[in-house]
């Protein structure tokens, strides 16, 4: 039997691809649920949505929840979440796009969401990674 190699502090792909997944279903939701949805007549919004899903992971990994060395508690994938969605709308009031509070609100509730229901899903594999992890 092959043993598993040592942890280190590197994220964990899958947790990584759940995350971002999580967040495109919630820009996804905010689209469809929203009426004020910003996709009318501007070229360029949808690139820069799509490069603000980028922002999420990129937090989670400064704030450590990507560490597979500490465990995730929920609290702290919400704390992160909101810096994430905080950042993300900094960028678009720079950017000056126009986004109507209703449609934010609805990607910040709908991304949340899904992050944590992505995060309890996937729970016992980084529960069973860890402990696999401490034995080395």
């Amino acid at each position: 039997m092959v043993s598993p190699m040592p942890l280190s502090g590197r994220p964990l792909p899958v947790t990584v691809a759940v995350d971002i997944l999580a967040v495109i279903l919630g820009y996804l939701l905010a689209t469809v649920v929203s009426p004020y949805a910003p996709w009318g007549g501007r070229a360029h919004f949808p690139l820069l949505i799509i490069a603000t899903v980028a922002i999420w992971p990129l937090v989670f990994a400064v704030l450590g929840l990507y560490d597979v060395r500490r465990h995730t508690d929920m609290h702290r994938v919400v704390n992160a979440g909101l810096v994430a969605a905080l950042l993300v709308l900094i960028i678009l009031f720079v950017a000056r796009v126009d986004v109507s509070r209703d449609y934010f609100a609805a990607l910040l509730a709908f991304s949340m969401v899904s992050i944590v229901v992505a995060r309890l899903v996937t729970r016992p594999s980084e529960i069973r990674r860890r402990q696999l992890g401490d034995r080395h």
